[in-house]
């Protein structure tokens, strides 16, 4: 859900990022957003920020402006298909991302494209 709001955001195993208004009549998603390349497995929303983002099995995070109706940066997640995706409750500059390779890294939203600020590798599987 966006907080706050009437929209629902779901993600799919075609790739595609869809946000729903439930108080719509119609079945069609408000808007479509295309960019994942593989399945499309969580995603997160920031209300500071306005900002959606996903996490894909094609091993990359991308953030949505909902505003614009586009995605404002890509970034290959850099240790294999991720499964995982949140935004930190304290700081809207903050997200975590997690996957198959069993890392959790925390990534600067400010340094998209930079490597990760942290990396956890405690976990032995998939996370």
């Amino acid at each position: 859900w966006v907080k706050g709001e009437s929209r629902l955001l779901s993600g799919s195993k075609d790739g595609v990022v869809c946000t729903w208004d439930v108080h719509q009549k119609s079945d069609e998603p408000s808007t479509v957003f295309t960019g994942h390349t593989e399945a499309v497995e969580a995603l997160s929303y920031c209300p500071t920020s306005r900002t959606l983002a996903t996490c894909s099995l094609d091993a990359s995070f991308l953030l949505w402006d909902l505003r614009q109706h586009q995605a404002t940066a890509a970034h290959p997640g850099g240790q294999g298909p991720l499964t995982c995706v949140h935004h930190s409750p304290l700081n809207p500059h903050l997200l975590a991302t997690a996957g198959e390779a069993g890392v959790a890294q925390v990534w600067d939203l400010r340094r998209v494209g930079a490597k990760p600020l942290r990396e956890f590798r405690g976990h032995r599987k998939q996370v």
